[in-house]
């Protein structure tokens, strides 16, 4: 066995010989070309869409509090182009820190501002307060703009801001996150693309993504695309949950399984409850430990109380996310109620058509799958936002 990443990889993988290697490559480079053309011919549909006028400006407020309306983000802002992307991150004014997650791709930022200038104004836009936002920014050193929408509906008028209701509503909730409802969460990621022609005084509405279609703006994940372990993010509570604000990665070093207690005196440059974290992704690692978490946020998922026989019976939380839906399971439920009218079962006990539906599902082509498990990746979406705002949520009362 060799060491990849965090895991420990068998030599069961294929190893070739030169010539083997360079044909397995050409195939792949086939694909990857491919892959090109098609990103290419996506870019050009995504640019052809078409735009939407808006019928309101919206106020912000940038890190001093001064106001800034989106309709002055144009010319004569920045390089004064009449092209605007707008970063929506997720930052609760009840928290103290940004999400870890959107502070993954921010971290990126400032690199990548001097090029993007040179074809686009930029900016990032979170929902807490400005004086709260200039202090998470001096505690992270990032220089991009940032704006708060504290005070505006901008988050809730593109669908990364949801009320508990409206969460509880899902698909009949009159607005969706990611155009289908799937993981909605009080607060949620995205991106926006903005226009104002030189030759009109309005501000046009021209794309927005949400979720993973925000892989593409990270770098760093592109780059754990190319390596043997990938992202290596199977088995984790939801995706992210390896990811942390880069200032704390040593921290997390020191102590793999709790945060320190009591709150500390916050530094001129940290944001307040710096030691008691809002980041939900250092909750568990069980590589460096094999102790569990026992942060506040974790222990509320489940709880332990005794049964007669004095062996410890897990009680849920009533108020975590509900755990995604296996494609299996997709398929069950949209297969058993045919099944169970089908006369040649009728009266048949759940355990004889149980073991049906296994023995359809194992006969099935991997295309005739597919809509089982793409219905599971949306359902697996929708968990990993949920979590995060979850753990987050409780983090912050533990606070």
């Amino acid at each position: 066995d060799f060491c990849l990443g965090d895991n420990v990889m068998s030599d069961a993988h294929p190893v070739a010989d030169d010539a083997a290697w360079l044909e397995a490559r050409l195939e792949l480079l086939k694909q990857e070309k491919e892959l090109t053309r098609a990103k290419d011919q996506l870019a050009k549909a995504r640019r052809s869409l078409p735009w939407r006028k808006l019928t309101k400006d919206y106020t912000f407020k940038d890190l001093d509090g001064n106001e800034v309306a989106l309709s002055d983000m144009f010319r004569g802002f920045q390089n004064g182009h009449d092209q605007l992307v707008v970063v929506h991150m997720m930052f609760d004014p009840s928290w103290q820190k940004a999400c870890p997650s959107c502070s993954f791709w921010g971290d990126t930022y400032d690199c990548q501002l001097p090029h993007l200038l040179q074809k686009t104004n930029f900016v990032v836009v979170c929902k807490a307060p400005a004086a709260k936002l200039k202090k998470f920014c001096q505690w992270k050193k990032w220089k991009f703009p940032m704006f708060s929408s504290f005070e505006c509906s901008f988050n809730q008028d593109f669908n990364v801001e949801f009320s508990q209701e409206e969460i509880q509503e899902g698909q009949n909730a009159k607005r969706k996150f990611n155009y289908t409802a799937a993981g909605m969460t009080t607060q949620a990621p995205g991106a926006s693309v903005f226009c104002s022609p030189s030759s009109s005084s309005c501000v046009f509405h021209t794309y927005s993504t949400y979720a993973r279609g925000l892989d593409i703006l990270n770098p760093v994940y592109n780059w754990l695309d190319l390596v043997p372990s990938g992202r290596n993010e199977e088995g984790l509570q939801y995706t992210m949950e390896w990811v942390c604000h880069k200032e704390e990665y040593n921290k997390q070093l020191k102590s793999k399984v709790e945060w320190k207690d009591g709150p500390a005196a916050p530094e001129p440059d940290k944001p307040e409850n710096d030691d008691q974290d809002h980041d939900e992704h250092n909750n568990n690692d069980n590589h460096h430990d094999e102790q569990q978490p026992t942060t506040t946020a974790v222990k509320r998922q489940t709880s332990t109380a005794t049964n007669n026989k004095g062996k410890k019976k897990v009680k849920k939380d009533p108020n975590a996310p509900k755990k995604p839906i296996s494609p299996y399971f997709v398929f069950c439920a949209a297969e058993r109620p045919q099944l169970q009218r089908d006369p040649k079962f009728a009266g048949q006990k759940i355990i004889e058509i149980a073991k049906e539906l296994g023995r359809r599902w194992g006969a099935m082509t991997q295309q005739e799958k597919k809509p089982f498990i793409e219905k599971a990746m949306n359902d697996k979406e929708r968990y990993d936002e949920q979590m995060k705002t979850y753990l987050l949520a409780n983090k912050t009362e533990e606070e």
